[in-house]
């Protein structure tokens, strides 16, 4: 369906990139070897590029598609490039996948400063575990606590990673309230042991007990 619209209209960006998530999407629940006749990601991407390689939609799908350097070279050839042009949002995006890329390298220094230019450009993105955590390792343990707690939003996973983050800061109350978010959560499976280290860090010594227990 796709092949045929573009076909027809070639120059129609949204449809090129819903097909390349389409076709991502078919191989992510993909079990066996793909079909070698279908089309593939790398393809599609590379349809992208030749395409639209001055749309910012475009980029932003194709960085999606790649990881590590790959998405980092990419991310900021864009971001520099004067002849896509990026909104404040489209911009927040690529940061927010740069952070990710960096993070996913190892180099926690770039990673949070990406996470805070994104953040700065979209308020409704939230990277402040990426942040909190890069706070953690320089020692600085309350502004860590004030970046993890900023944001009681998320999903069951993200509200019991940024919990963790603040029982390494040594702010059990706080993770105990964000643990509570995370549960209220639809289909979250709370983490019994984190559970019970925060009741141990704010004095609940027999719910620790019934928590380790689990």
């Amino acid at each position: 369906t796709y092949d045929a619209y573009l076909r027809e209209h070639p120059a129609d960006v949204t449809a090129a990139v819903e097909r390349c998530e389409l076709i991502a999407g078919a191989l992510d629940r993909e079990e066996d070897e793909p079909d070698p006749a279908l089309p593939t990601l790398e393809g599609c991407a590379r349809d992208l590029e030749r395409g639209f390689p001055h749309s910012p939609a475009a980029v932003i799908s194709r960085l999606g598609f790649i990881y590590g350097q790959q998405a980092i070279s990419l991310g900021e050839q864009a971001l520099a490039d004067p002849q896509i042009a990026l909104t404040d949002r489209d911009r927040a995006q690529i940061y927010r996948m740069l952070s990710r890329a960096q993070q996913s390298i190892a180099h926690p220094d770039a990673a949070a400063r990406a996470a805070r230019k994104a953040m700065s450009l979209d308020r409704s993105l939230d990277l402040t575990v990426i942040v909190g955590q890069r706070l953690l390792d320089e020692g600085r343990k309350t502004e860590a606590m004030v970046a993890l707690s900023s944001r009681a939003e998320g999903t069951g996973f993200e509200l019991q990673e940024k919990a963790r983050k603040l029982a390494d800061a040594g702010s059990f109350f706080r993770a105990q309230w964000l643990l509570g978010l995370a549960a209220a959560k639809p289909g979250c499976a709370v983490d019994a042991a984190l559970q019970a280290r925060l009741y141990g860090g704010v004095g609940k010594p027999q719910q620790a007990r019934e928590a380790y227990s689990k």
